[in-house]
């Protein structure tokens, strides 16, 4: 019996393709979203090896809201689970499941899973080495036409269209070199549960964004992401003015000194034929 096919979102680099995100859905319009996982995971203030990340976008329950179950499984501790119920995609709004800021993607494998039968949304080309990609994912209606950033040159948009819900992928990209770590910002209406066990009592379901307010929630994230992006360029810099028996590349160096200054592109930059720094059309 063949596998049930994935649809799989890509980013292209040197002509190789690097997952960023796989989606499943069964038979009941259920969604599971697999994101590029993080290496790591701290808990109880230990960073420990992650063994599994997943996202569960349910179908509607009676009420039409949707149920978003967020799971990540470590080396060593229990399960660490976050729930986010909304009623976005009931009032035709949006809702926005994480944000992903990555890392040098060419510190890991290219994609070696995609299958003949796969959907491939290949949303970026570009090299590590110049810019940092990043990109937030929504939810919305399965019919959805929102036109939310297309206006917006800082910003590119891709719909994907499944049974019950449609997955909207926001990228940009911040002109610096990529650092080694990444990050992965996810939101939730319930406190944790760990190990079976919740700590908290659960809060309102969202109503969801509207495409003006979703807007600016991207816009929010991703200055979040662009300054996360910068404190830890500023503390590798400070690594390479203190540490004297580490050697550090003093190009790389000399890149991420000159593009701190340097804001949100919707384009990737790559070297010239002369070395000077042009957009990708």
């Amino acid at each position: 019996m063949s596998k049930k096919s994935l649809t799989r979102v890509v980013a292209e680099i040197d002509g190789a393709l690097y997952p960023l995100l796989s989606i499943g859905e069964n038979s009941n319009g259920r969604l599971i979203l697999k994101p590029k996982k993080s290496k790591f995971n701290i808990q109880d203030g230990i960073w420990r090896e992650t063994i599994e990340q997943k996202i569960t976008v349910h179908p509607p329950s009676d009420s039409g809201n949707n149920t978003i179950h967020h799971t990540i499984r470590t080396n060593g501790s229990s399960d660490i689970e976050t729930y986010q119920v909304t009623s976005a995609v009931k009032n035709g709004g949006l809702c926005l499941i994480y944000a992903h800021t990555f890392g040098d993607l060419t510190l890991s494998n290219p994609s070696s899973l995609i299958r003949k039968n796969d959907r491939v949304y290949k949303i970026a080309k570009f090299y590590p080495k110049k810019s940092v990609l990043h990109m937030l994912v929504f939810i919305s209606s399965s019919d959805s036409t929102i036109n939310f950033i297309d206006e917006d040159k800082n910003y590119n948009r891709y719909i994907i269209n499944f049974s019950n819900v449609s997955v909207i992928i926001v990228t940009t990209f911040t002109y610096m070199p990529s650092l080694v770590e990444g990050w992965l910002m996810h939101f939730a209406t319930a406190p944790p549960r760990v190990g079976g066990k919740f700590f908290g009592e659960p809060f309102a379901p969202t109503d969801g964004l509207s495409p003006q307010e979703a807007r600016g929630v991207a816009g929010m994230q991703l200055i979040r992401s662009h300054l996360y992006v910068h404190e830890r360029a500023k503390a590798f810099l400070a690594s390479c003015a203190h540490n004297d028996e580490v050697s550090f590349d003093p190009a790389l160096e000399e890149a991420i000194r000159w593009s701190l200054a340097l804001s949100f592109r919707s384009t990737p930059i790559i070297p010239s034929d002369d070395g000077r720094a042009r957009s990708q059309a």
